[in-house]
């Protein structure tokens, strides 16, 4: 099974191999669990911390791709599934139509053999800057480093767990069957 460690390769692109005026860069949006952030904070040339807007246009100039699109990872369907399911999670709802899919181990439902595995043709990290703006100026209020899952290429499952037509409710049941009454609601 192929692993990722998604904490190193981050570190990889926005620390080790990322040097800013001499020296490695600290994203304003980072913790400081290794250390480091408040010497190269405190470090000559001098970093501006006026404020969010200025913080996030800093980090966004020098964490690569210096675009703020960020980075992705490619991560295997197995690593997914590991993941997942190391958490008792056997199931897994994909939106857009997709439906519901078997991610391996245990099936506390029974429902295995009518469902496909999960095993999208592609799929990666995405690592990147987030602004959260506010009111209508669209000015930076603040930002976070944000890490997504994105799949593709993936077939349709002939069973979903319905659609609450954005009403907030619950979903009521498999379709189409309608015994999940461990559902609730």
């Amino acid at each position: 099974m192929l692993t990722v460690n998604l904490i190193d390769t981050v570190n990889a692109n926005w620390w080790t191999n990322n040097i800013v005026n001499g020296q490695h860069y600290v994203p304003y949006g980072a913790s400081d669990e290794r250390g480091g952030k408040a010497t190269y904070l405190d470090s000559e040339p001098p970093r501006p911390t006026t404020n969010e807007q200025s913080q996030y246009q800093s980090d966004m100039r020098n964490l690569p791709p210096g675009t703020g699109t960020g980075f992705t990872v490619d991560i295997s369907p197995a690593t997914i599934r590991n993941y997942y399911t190391a958490k008792s999670s056997y199931y897994i709802q994909i939106g857009d139509g997709k439906g519901l899919y078997f991610l391996d181990g245990a099936d506390p439902l029974g429902i295995r053999t009518q469902l496909p595995l999960f095993n999208p043709g592609k799929s990666f990290f995405r690592v990147r800057v987030q602004p959260k703006t506010r009111g209508i100026t669209g000015a930076v209020a603040t930002y976070s480093i944000q890490f997504a899952i994105y799949i593709s290429q993936l077939g349709n499952s002939s069973l979903t767990l319905g659609d609450s037509g954005g009403t907030g409710q619950s979903y009521r049941g498999l379709i189409p069957s309608t015994n999940l009454s461990f559902l609730g609601g």
